[in-house]
């Protein structure tokens, strides 16, 4: 629930539960075991993809109806694999 620099790791805020994670230069996405994908971090690129380009503290998903098997983010940029 901060943006705190930190030398451990912390718990993510919330009851989500994750498959895989992926970290990029200033933010963090996520896939659940149901195919949705939550970002946090920051967002001056829109690298989150929820149509806004601020600072999140704690997991959002990614808007749209779309299923996922898999998720990326790098310096800048998200890109995840929809089921089909």
């Amino acid at each position: 629930g901060t943006m705190e620099w930190r030398t451990t790791p912390g718990r993510v805020v919330g009851d989500l539960s994750f498959v895989r994670i992926s970290s990029g230069l200033a933010h963090v996405c996520a896939l659940t075991r149901l195919g949705d994908v939550y970002c946090w971090g920051n967002d001056a690129r829109g690298q989150r993809a929820d149509a806004r380009t601020i600072r999140r503290n704690a997991p959002v998903r990614v808007a749209g109806d779309d299923r996922f098997s898999a998720v990326a983010a790098g310096g800048a940029f998200t890109c995840a694999l929809t089921t089909g």
